[in-house]
């Protein structure tokens, strides 16, 4: 069975991205920044977060370029004693 992209709106500091995950995130979980397709994102999770980073689910967003998407906000691990995960 092949998976299903998904496409999700992920606010990362005060910036927007788009990014398809094959799998969706764990909700207060942790997302590997080698599992990121958009290569901005990636890139800076990778980088800034050394590779990981926490996940949380903010509902969904409305877009008129692509209607309404489940939205996340990922942040540097290093946050995760004040993000109540």
């Amino acid at each position: 069975m092949k998976e299903v992209e998904m496409l999700f709106l992920v606010v990362c500091e005060g910036r927007e991205y788009y990014n398809l995950f094959e799998e969706i995130p764990c909700p207060n979980g942790i997302l590997d920044g080698r599992d990121i397709l958009n290569e901005e994102l990636k890139k800076r999770v990778l980088q800034e977060f050394h590779g990981l980073a926490g996940v949380k689910f903010c509902g969904a967003a409305w877009r008129p370029a692509y209607g309404e998407l489940p939205q996340i906000e990922i942040y540097p691990l290093r946050q995760l004693a004040f993000a109540g995960v």
